[in-house]
């Protein structure tokens, strides 16, 4: 059952580095994208990365691999859902501001 799913990991990875390239990019004052990609790059690897390697482990040792994978599978679609309501909030926000810079 895992390898009819696991195939997703490698698009949804590339799709996930792709993106924060170009976040980054976006974000980064002019001559500044590659310092800023660097730091959102060590961030994500270094820091996230640590933390979740370390939660799990106290996870996997304290609720069991099980309720672990459960409980942050949860968190997970809780996460995805609040991502995809902020991104519809503010995609319809910027349309509204593109409208009205339009009209005048």
């Amino acid at each position: 059952m895992i390898l009819l799913i696991e195939w997703t990991h490698g698009i949804s990875y590339g799709l996930f580095y792709t993106s924060l390239a170009s976040y980054a990019k976006k974000s980064a004052t002019p001559g500044a994208e590659a310092t800023i990609q660097s730091v959102v790059y060590s961030t994500y690897e270094g820091l996230g990365c640590g933390i979740g390697n370390i939660l799990a482990g106290v996870g996997f040792d304290y609720i069991g691999t099980k309720q672990t994978f459960f409980y942050v599978g949860i968190f997970f679609a809780c996460c995805s859902a609040l991502s995809i309501l902020i991104s519809l909030i503010t995609c319809r926000r910027d349309i509204k501001t593109e409208i009205k810079r339009v009209r005048v």
